[in-house]
């Protein structure tokens, strides 16, 4: 037992429990809702990490990661608006790359990019894609968490 499949365990069972507590809270509003596919992602995410580690060698999904940052910016948006706006279709906008990157991942589903990060930078037909990913992985995070923290900040203001 290696000193990640603890925290595997943890992380596994306080996102299931954090989800089931706000995808059971009323009113469930679209903020709600937000927040909970978000955690679920999360316990989806290390529940396959735990299974391939301990279990059984299954296809990764690398790809699940892009949409964390869109999720937090639109949670952000939803709780912090004052008129309730629905989730919309043009909401679903953030998630192109999460889309460009699952497309990608099925065409090359024989092999994955990677498995984990130990063979990320070994030099085979996939390491342009794995750079792109990683960079794409960075600047999402980055954009998503600067575009919450400023929605969080007028919305400050809004309240003072």
């Amino acid at each position: 037992m290696d000193f990640i499949d603890p925290i595997l365990y943890i992380g596994i069972s306080q996102s299931l429990f954090a989800g089931l507590l706000i995808a059971t809270r009323k009113p469930f509003t679209t903020a709600n809702k937000l927040m909970a596919i978000w955690l679920f992602l999360f316990f989806a995410e290390m529940l396959f990490a735990l299974i391939n580690r301990t279990i059984l060698p299954v296809y990764s999904f690398p790809f699940i990661s892009f949409t964390y940052g869109p999720i937090l910016y639109l949670y952000v948006i939803h709780l912090t608006i004052r008129n309730g706006r629905k989730f919309g279709a043009i909401n679903l906008l953030h998630f192109i790359p999460f889309a460009i990157f699952l497309a990608v991942s099925v065409i090359f589903r024989k092999k994955p990019m990677f498995d984990d990060l130990s063979g990320f930078f070994v030099s085979d037909r996939f390491i342009s894609l794995r750079i792109i990913y990683s960079i794409s992985f960075f600047l999402s995070i980055s954009v998503y968490s600067i575009l919450s923290f400023i929605e969080i900040r007028k919305h400050q203001k809004r309240l003072m």
